[in-house]
């Protein structure tokens, strides 16, 4: 084989085989991105003990909580508050006529709220080749035996209620925290295939 012909031929191969993680959307995110998130929130949310505040006419004060899909997080705690017994109002300053007013305010703040992403292989790693004496240099893929993508959601809020009339606490949660995962796998450039992971289910009807 002519040698001028075998460095194309091998990146050709390389370029061929290479594991590499294609992220494939048409909308800003990705469905697995969002489901990361938005498990991690449940089951954090899920953690919360409505005990303290059961029976009670109950506002959620979220100006202290800044995140992405705040909408989502705090339509999840409404859900479980009224789902284990407190009376949600929606007048958190109790000064609207003919409005109930809350007998305790609940507040919450975000701890931590992303995407954790990783991966490891066997193989050659990506090297930079120059294509010529004036040119910048482009990153050759690597190719790997084996590989893996690991994504990760984790959820932290941090949830703390008081009484209206005396300021009085009446709850201070510890850390709630939630956490979802979603792995890919690469052999022999081949994939990605699903691996272990729990934010879809095994058939959608």
């Amino acid at each position: 084989m002519p040698r001028r012909l075998t460095l194309p031929l091998l990146c050709a191969f390389v370029l061929a085989t290479s594991a590499c993680s294609v992220r494939e959307t048409t909308t800003p995110r990705t469905a697995t991105e969002v489901l990361l998130l938005s498990t991690a929130a449940q089951r954090a949310i899920a953690r919360y003990d409505v005990g303290p505040l059961a029976g009670k006419r109950v506002a959620i004060d979220a100006s202290r909580y800044d995140a992405v899909d705040k909408p989502y997080v705090l339509s999840a705690l409404r859900t479980q508050l009224v789902a284990k017994g407190g009376k949600l109002v929606k007048d958190l300053r109790g000064k609207k006529k003919d409005a109930p007013a809350p007998e305790a305010i609940l507040e919450l703040r975000n701890a931590t709220f992303g995407i954790f992403d990783s991966d490891y292989g066997f193989g050659i790693p990506s090297v930079p080749m120059s294509t010529g004496p004036n040119s910048e240099p482009v990153d050759l893929p690597g190719f790997f035996l084996v590989k893996r993508g690991s994504q990760q959601g984790f959820c932290k809020l941090q949830l703390y209620a008081y009484e209206v009339a005396s300021g009085e606490p009446i709850q201070v949660t510890h850390d709630l925290w939630g956490h979802a995962y979603y792995n890919e796998w690469w052999v022999l450039g081949f994939g990605p295939i699903v691996g272990n992971q729990d934010i879809y289910p095994e058939s959608v009807e």
